[in-house]
């Protein structure tokens, strides 16, 4: 129950450590009952000489062991990778694509248990969030205040097994669709009902007309489908 833990589990890159960085590191457990019930993913970026990367790994005993990291995107440059299992034990991975100011919100889908995935899905193309000022501060990305940002994804899949929407695929995000004004990012939700191939239009979920930045979305889905949204205000 947490009390003792296990020895720790080395989990490489695809590359030796003093040149491949290994980043934001995330994991899903499968505990839907199916014939994948058990298996551990883990999701993260790699920085490479060539670049950045999404890579998963999985494990079939419980985390004892983990299979050789496979490679999710063939961006320029990607961040955020976030995975989660679906109601039948499928498997979504979702990241952010840089292009310039554009950022695109990418989702692939495994029903092997992680073996094979298929092609990228845009879930949607969100814009940056940034404050000049900060960020030219912080010489990162950041919102006013200093606070250091990037449009990370997160993901739910609802598995609850009354519920109407069983299956069904959120993605909380950030973005500044309306450009520089009051605030420079606001939150927003999209959903998929047909298991990642199609997504809804944005829907904001902060409310308010204020000059504050709402950042760093989470979503969660709770056991009888209701989905709910945290996020910085």
């Amino acid at each position: 129950g947490g009390k003792t833990f296990s020895e720790p589990v080395l989990i490489g890159g695809t590359g030796p450590a003093d040149v491949h960085f290994q980043d934001k590191e995330l994991i899903a457990v499968d505990n839907t009952g199916g014939r994948f019930d058990g298996n551990v993913y883990m999701a993260w970026t790699e920085f490479t000489p060539n670049g950045p990367q999404i890579l998963l790994v999985r494990s079939r005993d419980g985390g004892k062991t983990f299979a050789e990291p496979i490679v999710l995107s063939d961006d320029i440059s990607v961040q955020g990778a976030t995975p989660a299992v679906g109601s039948n034990g499928e498997v979504y991975v979702a990241w952010i694509s840089f292009e310039g100011n554009e950022r695109t919100l990418k989702i692939r889908r495994s029903d092997d248990g992680g073996e094979t995935f298929a092609e990228a899905v845009i879930a949607i193309q969100i814009t940056r969030t940034a404050d000049a000022q900060a960020t030219r501060d912080c010489r990162r990305q950041a919102l006013k205040g200093g606070i250091r940002t990037l449009e990370l994804p997160s993901v739910a899949v609802d598995r609850s097994p009354t519920s109407l929407f069983r299956g069904s695929i959120y993605i909380a995000y950030q973005s500044d669709p309306d450009g520089p004004g009051p605030d420079m990012s606001d939150v927003f939700l999209v959903t998929s009902l047909d298991g990642g191939k199609t997504f809804s239009k944005p829907v904001r979920v902060n409310d308010d007309q204020t000059k504050t930045d709402q950042f760093m979305p989470a979503v969660a889905v709770a056991a009888d489908g209701t989905a709910g949204v945290f996020f910085y205000d």
